[in-house]
């Protein structure tokens, strides 16, 4: 359980930055379109989205429970 959990943990920071390349590298000029395939096709980019999505609406809902209650 924790040697999956941790694997987990490392494919999100992996994922993270190899996003976080290819942002900077599309900011250059230079579209690197074999990497954005692959995470696609490893499912990396939607999984990180989802999580990063799933986690916005967590805070959001945690500050307007908080905003309810003051």
């Amino acid at each position: 359980m924790k040697l999956q959990f941790i694997a987990n943990i490392c494919k999100s920071a992996v994922t993270l930055l190899i996003t976080t390349g290819i942002f900077l590298l599309c900011l250059k000029g230079i579209v690197p379109v074999h990497t954005i395939f692959l995470l696609f096709v490893a499912g990396g980019i939607i999984r990180f989205l989802i999580q990063i999505i799933s986690t916005f609406m967590t805070i959001l809902f945690i500050l307007i429970v908080i905003g309810m209650l003051v």
